[in-house]
């Protein structure tokens, strides 16, 4: 029975990571009737006529961008969230022709329209309490009578766990690995 919950938890987390498909590198945002292409493997930001490469670090907490102009000037930001409250500061760097390129301002706010919007903005995922939920869940749909016993069998001589405590072991770790799954994924 124990074997049979193993492959089936495996085959359980190999279909859920088999179903998460790619995200396309490549995406366009429609601003002020210019389209911009913003190639997220290539971190560059083109609105037809230039290509301004970006560099972005952090996540809703707080982050820094740097757009870099062609003439090698570069527009750079900082945000902070402080109690769902974003604050930022920046400004352009260099020889930044206002004529000939599309200004920092834009491109921040084009890349915050696109792949930032729902993505690198987010809070940022927490790997180890995924990992974490889905063993402690994995734990308890395999091994149900020793996770009862280290939770309420020590305190007590000689006692069993019901047919019912087990169901709800089982329950609870299958319901962990979902979330687990969730956690990582979305």
């Amino acid at each position: 029975m124990k074997k049979r919950i193993l492959i089936f938890l495996a085959w359980l987390l190999l279909f859920a990571a088999a179903g998460c498909s790619q995200s396309n590198p490549v995406s366009t945002v429609v601003r002020d009737g210019v389209t911009y292409t913003i190639d997220t493997e290539n971190s560059t930001i083109s609105d037809g006529e230039h290509i301004y490469p970006y560099a972005f670090s952090g996540n809703s907490a707080g982050y820094d961008v740097t757009i870099t102009y062609p003439n090698g000037s570069s527009y750079q930001w900082h945000a902070q969230n402080s109690g769902g409250i974003t604050m930022g500061c920046g400004g352009l760097q260099g020889d930044y022709d206002e004529h000939l390129y599309t200004s920092g301002d834009v491109l921040l706010s084009v890349l915050k329209e696109g792949p930032l919007k729902g993505g690198a903005l987010r809070e940022g995922k927490n790997i180890f309490l995924s990992v974490f939920i889905a063993l402690v869940g994995i734990f308890h749909a395999a091994l149900p009578e020793t996770a009862w016993y280290l939770a309420y069998g020590w305190r007590y001589r000689d006692a069993e766990p019901s047919d019912a405590a087990l169901m709800l072991n089982r329950l609870g770790g299958a319901a962990a690995i979902a979330v687990a799954i969730i956690l990582f994924f979305v």
